[in-house]
């Protein structure tokens, strides 16, 4: 958006406008640049069309700003995130390997063997 004192004529970009729609040579005017693709539209408004065209569009850009980040937010991806889990119960499963571990070092076998198998049943199927 920029004020400008216009060089030459102008045609107001305002459907409503209420000053005429010739912005004449010399006047004040404010322009703006919308980038749409890529393409570039300038508009031409007499001041206080620009006021009522901005409170007339707010609610509209508003909306479409927030339709996009709904959009966004909203996307999710086919596959699942992260990595798949190892077993049922992960901070069980751990304490059971930390367990197993000690009762090795013990040299306690038949303990070992149990807490074996007790590990091989949390592993997640697939």
């Amino acid at each position: 958006m920029k004020v400008v004192i216009t060089r030459k004529e102008h045609n107001c970009s305002f459907e409503g406008c209420c000053s005429g729609k010739v912005i004449k040579a010399g006047t004040v005017a404010i322009t703006t640049v919308y980038k749409e693709g890529n393409f570039r539209n300038t508009y031409h408004f007499h001041p206080e069309c620009h006021t009522q065209f901005v409170f007339n569009n707010r609610d509209k850009r508003i909306k479409e700003k927030e339709d996009i980040l709904a959009r966004r937010m909203g996307r999710k991806s086919d596959r699942p995130q992260g990595r798949p889990r190892k077993y049922t119960n992960p901070l069980k499963a751990r304490n059971l390997k930390q367990l197993l571990r000690h009762h090795k070092e013990a040299g306690n076998w038949d303990r070992v063997k149990e807490l074996e198998i007790k590990i091989k049943e949390m592993e997640v199927k697939q």
